[in-house]
């Protein structure tokens, strides 16, 4: 059976595309697997944004929504759709980049074939952290990917580890 797929989209000020946006990804997503949300986060949006996505959330069950009270920057933003999101895999997609199904379709497919490890171009990984996050583990995760990379050219969104998955292969700790 498909794992379950969680994508976070981290949001602000996003009323005139959101809907465009999560209706593309809801006719890709069941491709890539039958069990999957897409989390709504709207980072503080002063415009309607909120409105736009909780009718999402009410047209489709698999669109989650979460809001902080003000922007705090797409970091934020991701910690809190990690947090929330309920799939063994869990995507990120950059809401200011379109949609584009054949990178989602790619990534889905690199992580089922290496289903044991995570999936992320390297350039998109942080080289430094605020969230708690070991940085030998870091670097060993962006020199995998490079060499990922070099074998197999992926774009974005990104594919992410889930907590469990880090914790394991190493000494990780979340910034909680």
């Amino acid at each position: 059976m498909d794992k379950s797929l969680s994508l976070i989209m981290p949001v602000h000020n996003a009323q005139q595309w959101l809907a465009r946006d999560v209706e593309r990804l809801l006719d890709v997503l069941p491709e890539m697997t039958d069990r999957f949300e897409v989390v709504i986060i709207d980072d503080g949006s002063t415009d309607h944004t909120e409105e736009a996505a909780q009718e999402l959330s009410c047209r489709f069950p698999q669109v989650k929504l979460h809001r902080h009270a003000r922007c705090t920057g797409i970091a934020a933003a991701v910690d809190t759709g990690s947090r929330h999101a309920e799939g063994e895999v869990v995507l990120i997609h950059d809401a200011r980049k379109p949609v584009v199904e054949s990178d989602l379709l790619a990534m889905w497919r690199m992580h089922q074939e290496n289903a044991a490890r995570p999936v992320a171009p390297a350039p998109q990984m942080p080289a430094k952290s605020g969230l708690g996050l070991d940085q030998d583990l870091l670097e060993r995760l962006m020199k995998w990917g490079s060499d990922v990379k070099k074998e197999r050219p992926a774009h974005s969104p990104d594919l992410m580890p889930r907590p469990n998955f880090l914790r394991k292969v190493s000494n990780f700790a979340l910034g909680e």
